[in-house]
C-alpha cells in the first residue's frame, strides 16, 4: 500500500463506526477485512498460543526455563554453522513468529509456539486470523494502558 493511500484511509477513518467515511458513504472494516487482507486463514482449529511448559524437540534446543529472543538468536548462531538444517528452519521460524507476530512483553517465546515448530505440516489446519487479531488487540490494549 502506498503511503499516499495509507494517510488518505487514515484521514477518512471513523473509529466510533468501525469503518471509512468516504463521501457521504460509510464503508465498514471488520477483523475478517484485515485476516483477509493479509492472506491468513480465517477457519480452522484453535491454535494454543499462551501454555505454561512444552515438552518437544524444538523446546528442548534451550537450556533455559523462559527462551527469549536474545536465547533464539544465540542459539541460530549455534546451529547455523552446523549440519541440521531443520532445527536452523525451526529456530528461524521460532525468530519471526516470536519478534514479529506474537510478540510478547520482556521478548520471550510462548510455548505454544515450540509444539507447532515440531511439525510443519500441521501449520496450515489452524485459524491464524483469530490469532493473529487476538494477539495485535493484548498489545493495543498494553500499548494504551503504558
Amino acid at each position: 500500500m502506498s503511503r499516499t493511500l495509507l494517510i488518505e484511509l487514515c484521514s477518512r477513518w471513523s473509529e466510533r463506526r468501525g469503518g471509512f467515511e468516504v463521501r457521504s458513504v460509510f464503508i465498514p472494516f471488520t477483523k475478517l477485512d484485515v485476516c483477509l487482507g493479509l492472506g491468513v486463514r480465517v477457519n480452522g482449529d484453535m491454535f494454543k498460543l499462551f501454555k505454561e511448559q512444552v515438552d518437544c524437540h524444538s523446546r528442548r534446543l534451550f537450556d533455559t526455563n523462559d527462551v527469549t529472543i536474545h536465547h533464539v538468536y544465540e542459539e541460530l548462531q549455534k546451529h547455523i554453522k552446523g549440519d541440521e538444517v531443520a532445527d536452523v528452519c525451526r529456530l528461524y521460524l521460532l525468530l519471526v513468529l516470536s519478534e514479529f507476530l506474537f510478540p510478547n512483553r520482556g521478548g520471550k517465546v510462548h510455548f505454544g509456539l515450540f509444539e507447532l515448530l515440531d511439525d510443519f505440516s500441521c501449520m496450515g489446519k489452524y485459524n491464524w486470523g483469530v490469532l493473529f487479531m487476538s494477539i495485535w488487540f493484548l498489545v493495543c490494549v498494553m500499548l494504551h494502558c503504558v
